[in-house]
């Protein structure tokens, strides 16, 4: 009798079926499984890392060719909102491919979408061939942040889950760094063609080394494949070693199964009562925070500020602040688990925040700066100090909370939606800090994204449950005592 009371075959016939397409136990299938996400993150790393900081180059060409529209002047927020757009609509891809085809396939279609940008940037001449790519990159990020989110909340064990989350995160700004430094001192447009080779070898490790969530193959109905998977994944030597695992997996599932049966329409489930309601609006309004925490404002004075020192050399300096600041996280955040690196994150950046709206507002009033001395080195370290609270929890973090918040069949059209806001939240922020700072001022967008920044903090204090070492039924059934917050 296999864990759900069915009579299994055990017959050499039948366990050649029921191995089919999953990996022998060994103690390195998670760590193959590990390399290969981790290189899908790199990938979309160097694809995020390089329209921006290749724009220049490209211009450049475009008016030696004397065919293209001039660029120069706000090229990098027009390349920015077009890879944002991108990267909102793969959000909802997997909405209706991962619980279909799967979760590698998707990361197929990602790599092969992020080959097709690389071969784009590789031959663009003009600047509409260049937007293109960005919409391409933007939609290779999307689908795969989306996708390999629920991935890692579902093939890592609890007390692993925030590493591996916070590790993808770290090879993707690795891939920023990686890719900022290379398009700043050299940009060939050659470059692109080899850069083209890391997402070839992410597709490759997809055949060859990821093995399919147990997750997606429990939902399919091949319970025993799926504990198989499982057995595999934990490098365990019996699959009665994963039955915990495996039941808490199966009761994951029960949890409201019998109302998903019942709604015919996917969309409504999400909304269609509390339970449901609470993790997709703690989510939403935690993503969009984390864009209102002064992330696009801090870019824009960050590069008016840090080009007086060297223009190529800020681009680097805020991406490897960015990479250390996910390398501390992923040391501490199953140490002292999300909820205290994410209140540390937030209101590390929203006192930063209040201290340039003084500043600058002072600077308006009085043409006389607070912070800078001959050096401007106190100022230096206000930038350094927001991007690197920044990137120790609300960038890593959230996408990972995204992972462990939704229940059952709900999880993939609940993150598509939640991402593809979160992304129409970033172009709506970076459309309204350009109108408050040039109507208002720039130290009232930073004052008002202190008060957010406010807000979140109060926000995460009251209604964000601690998510470190638990697996996601006992998450869920947390959650359900958060009625109150959603009527």
């Amino acid at each position: 009798m296999n864990s759900l009371g069915c009579r299994c075959d055990f017959s050499e016939e039948s366990k050649q079926d029921n191995l089919q397409d999953i990996p022998q136990s060994n103690v390195r299938q998670f760590n193959l499984n590990l390399v290969s996400l981790c290189l899908g993150a790199a990938s979309i790393g160097l694809t995020l890392g390089w329209p921006e900081s290749s724009i220049t180059y490209h211009v450049n060409i475009i008016k030696c060719d004397d065919i293209c529209y001039d660029l120069s002047n706000d090229g990098s927020s027009t390349i920015h909102m077009i890879v944002n757009l991108g990267s909102c609509l793969g959000a909802l891809v997997p909405a209706c491919l991962v619980n279909i085809s799967g979760r590698r396939h998707s990361f197929c279609i990602s790599a092969i979408s992020s080959i097709i940008f690389w071969l784009i940037l590789g031959i663009a001449r003009d600047n509409i061939t260049l937007m293109l790519g960005a919409a391409v990159g933007g939609f290779s990020a999307g689908l795969f942040i989306v996708t390999s989110t629920m991935y890692v909340g579902e093939v890592s064990s609890p007390d692993q889950r925030g590493i591996v989350g916070s590790l993808a995160a770290f090879f993707a700004y690795l891939g920023i760094v990686i890719s900022t430094t290379i398009s700043s001192f050299h940009p060939d447009q050659l470059i692109p063609l080899l850069m083209c080779t890391v997402s070839v070898g992410f597709l490759l490790t997809i055949y060859f080394w990821m093995i399919e969530s147990p997750y997606y193959i429990y939902e399919t109905g091949k319970t025993l494949e799926a504990k198989l998977a499982l057995k595999a994944l934990r490098g365990a030597h019996h699959v009665l070693d994963v039955e915990l695992e495996y039941k808490s997996m199966e009761k994951f599932f029960d949890v409201n199964e019998k109302k998903l049966q019942e709604s015919g329409n996917p969309l409504k489930l999400v909304f269609s009562s509390s339970s449901r309601r609470i993790p997709t609006s703690i989510t939403m309004l935690l993503l969009c925070i984390s864009q209102l925490v002064g992330n696009f404002a801090m870019d824009f004075y960050s590069k008016s500020f840090l080009d007086d020192f060297h223009p190529k050399i800020s681009k680097i300096l805020i991406a490897s602040l960015d990479l250390t600041s996910v390398g501390i996280c992923v040391f501490f955040i199953e140490k002292l688990g999300r909820k205290p690196l994410l209140l540390l994150s937030i209101g590390g950046s929203s006192i930063c925040c209040l201290v340039l709206a003084i500043d600058v507002a002072l600077y308006q009033a009085n043409h006389e700066h607070m912070l800078y001395s001959s050096e401007k080195l106190v100022t230096l370290g206000i930038v350094i100090v927001y991007y690197a609270s920044y990137s120790l929890g609300v960038a890593p973090i959230l996408p990972l909370l995204t992972s462990e918040v939704f229940s059952s069949k709900m999880k993939t059209i609940s993150m598509s939606i939640c991402f593809s806001v979160f992304y129409l939240a970033v172009m709506i922020n970076q459309a309204v800090f350009e109108i408050i700072n040039f109507k208002k001022g720039l130290y009232v967008a930073f004052l008002s994204f202190t008060l957010v920044g406010s807000f979140g903090l109060l926000f995460v204090i009251v209604f964000l449950p601690e998510t470190r070492a638990k697996s996601l039924s006992q998450i869920q059934n947390e959650l359900a005592d958060y009625t109150f917050f959603v009527a």
